[in-house]
């Protein structure tokens, strides 16, 4: 089963450091773990965060209950709320094509 990737856009502060990590994580098409410090969570840099596609909620195949799933800005926004940092992951390895160019655009921005 293939699953579609979607972007998150999250507006942070990012370190010099931290967007050369995202750049050669896009160029490597890897990934790298960037993280945000309470201070840093909100701000001008704007951030495409690539994920797979998935239902908002799993039903869990022995019992049949719903759990939720979360995304990426579902845990940020919860981060914002309780005032502590995150980590994020920048997975680039699974994007798709169509949306190469998009980030590829987004991560000049970060750099420039």
């Amino acid at each position: 089963m293939k699953l579609d990737t979607v972007l998150h856009e999250l507006n942070v502060s990012l370190s010099k450091n931290q967007k050369s990590r995202i750049y050669k994580a896009f160029r490597d098409r890897g990934l790298t773990n960037v993280w945000l410090k309470k201070d840093y969570l909100t701000g001008s840099d704007n951030l495409l965060v690539p994920a797979y596609n998935m239902p908002s909620v799993f039903i869990h195949p022995c019992d049949g209950r719903e759990i939720p799933l979360y995304t990426i800005v579902d845990n940020l926004e919860d981060a914002r709320k309780e005032k502590k940092g995150i980590s994020i992951t920048l997975n680039y390895s699974f994007m798709h094509d169509s949306i190469k160019d998009v980030v590829a655009k987004n991560v000049r921005k970060l750099i420039a």
